[in-house]
């Protein structure tokens, strides 16, 4: 039976995270606004997916859908701002909803950095700590089960909470309510 070396498997799935992220589109000379902004959510769709899945591997497609509309109608990430405003732009395209996606796109450029440049590892507690804040644990409880499922070691467990209150202040900016009430409908 062949041995498995972790650090060799954590280094094969990071190459395979970084061979699979699609580069944030930008709009060419000859390219009309209705393709580039077609093309800007093809990639917030594809963007979700990356930074989700793991939230979401074992949901089924319908499911699946139910989840990202939750985090479309009350998500504030800049994935989903765009997507809801390339949608009104749609409907009505006026300067302000082209304002506003521009300035949306700028804010996902950068969430885009901060997110790739997590490792996979810190990138999981990330989401496990966004899934429990979700379930309304509060972030002593969602420390403690982390460290629980070994995500996070017993020691500096004061650090721990310093950095899951960082990601909560994040997840403030769901409406919390209406978030969880979208995602009961998973169960």
């Amino acid at each position: 039976m062949k041995q498995f070396n972790l650090e060799e498997v954590r280094k094969e799935l990071e190459a395979n995270r970084k061979k699979n992220q699609l580069p944030l589109p930008k709009q060419h000379r000859n390219q009309t606004i209705d393709e580039f902004l077609n093309e800007l959510n093809d990639f917030c769709h594809n963007f979700h997916d990356e930074v989700k899945s793991p939230m979401t591997m074992q949901l089924n497609s319908k499911m699946k859908k139910n989840f990202f509309d939750a985090y479309l109608k009350h998500s504030h990430e800049p994935q989903y701002k765009i997507i809801r405003l390339i949608k009104a732009y749609k409907k009505d395209s006026t300067g302000e909803n082209a304002f506003k996606i521009t300035e949306a796109y700028t804010e996902l450029e950068t969430y885009i950095k901060k997110v790739r440049g997590k490792s996979l590892h810190d990138l999981q507690i990330r989401l496990d700590a966004e899934i429990y804040y979700l379930q309304g644990f509060n972030q002593r409880e969602i420390v403690d089960k982390l460290i629980a499922s070994r995500m996070l070691d017993t020691e500096n467990s004061d650090n721990h909470v310093k950095r899951i209150q960082r990601y909560t202040k994040e997840f403030k900016s769901l409406d919390m309510h209406l978030m969880r009430e979208s995602l009961a409908k998973l169960k």
